[in-house]
Formats: C-alpha cells, structure tokens, sequence
C-alpha cells in the first residue's frame, strides 16, 4: 500500500457517526486488488481494532484527473521531441504516488491533508506549482504569457479538491509557442 486516508463523520458530514471510510491507494496507484482490501480490513479490525462499535469500510481511492494544457517556448537548439518527453516525465515525477524509494510523494496528496496556514483542509492542485515543474525543464525557455497559455483541467487555476480526492495526472497537451504545432 502507497498512501491511505481514513475520513470519519468528523471529516465529512456524509460519513455516519461511528463509522470510516478508509480509502487505499496500492504502490504505483490504481484500483486496490479486493486481496489488498481484505488484507488492509483484517489489519484495523483484527490486528490493531478500533472500539467495538466502530464499522471500517476500505474502499479504492477517488482519483482527480489533473489535464495539463501548455504553450512553451524552447530555447534556441533544443528537440522539439526531447523537451516534450522531459516535460511530460517532469510532470508524470510531480504527480506520481509515491517516491521511487517508496515514501510518499510531498508533492500531491487527498484533498483532506493538504492545509491551509490555519491548518483547515484546502485541497488543492496549485496552477502554480505545474507552472514550477514545465518552466523548470531543460530546454524549455518561457512558457506563454497569454491567459490560456497553461491550463488545468481547462482553466487557467488551481484545481480544487474534496477531502477524498487523491490528483493524478491525465492528459498532457504541448504547443511549441514559436510554430504553433504540437509537441
């Protein structure tokens, strides 16, 4: 198991009392296998149980598709072809579950976990934060100025998160702002 999130009625009104959601996310994401599942059920309720009234449901995760739409401009020499594969495995390291050592990525996480300075959950994929990691890949030289020159999931704005929302990355969509072809 990557990464997990426990949400009672104290998280989420929908949630009733007495009871938990506890959402898996396997090593390298997905869908939980129902043997993960079993095997995660059998560890909070038999091995480490919570009081005697307290229902456990494990469930898979509620993944947010994060769709990244960008005009770049590359640096004079640089491949075309290169900079869009470095780009996309940039963003593929920004979003991925976990570290390849195994820990959790401090990247992304649900939406619950991710604070605000007041420490209430304000789950959200910063705009800014994607700007960060296509900027920052070699052969790239600016990105677009114009309003809808870097787009997540069709705005141009942080996506925001549910507490159970877990971002991954969907689609990515490159245009060399010099031709204006795609990458």
């Amino acid at each position: 198991m990557a990464r997990a999130l426990m949400l009672t009625s104290n998280e989420d009104a929908t949630i009733g009392e007495n009871a938990g959601i506890l959402y898996v996310v396997p090593q390298g994401g997905g869908v939980p296998t129902p043997a993960l599942k079993a095997q995660v059920l059998r560890q909070v309720t038999e091995v480490y149980p919570c009081t005697l009234t307290f229902q456990v449901s494990v469930q898979e995760p509620v993944y947010r598709h994060v769709d990244v739409s960008a005009r770049l401009f590359l640096r004079q020499g640089a491949s075309a072809q290169d900079v869009a594969s470095r780009v996309r495995q940039a963003l593929a390291a920004h979003f991925r579950v976990s570290e390849p050592d195994g820990t959790p990525n401090p990247r992304i996480d649900f939406g619950f976990n991710l604070k605000d300075a007041q420490g209430s959950p304000a789950g959200e994929v910063a705009w800014s934060d994607v700007f960060n990691v296509i900027r920052d890949v070699s052969g790239v030289r600016k990105l677009g100025d114009a309003r809808m020159d870097l787009t997540l999931n069709g705005l141009p704005a942080d996506v925001k998160l549910t507490v159970r929302e877990l971002p991954v990355l969907g689609s990515v969509t490159l245009q060399d702002g010099d031709t204006g072809g795609m990458l």
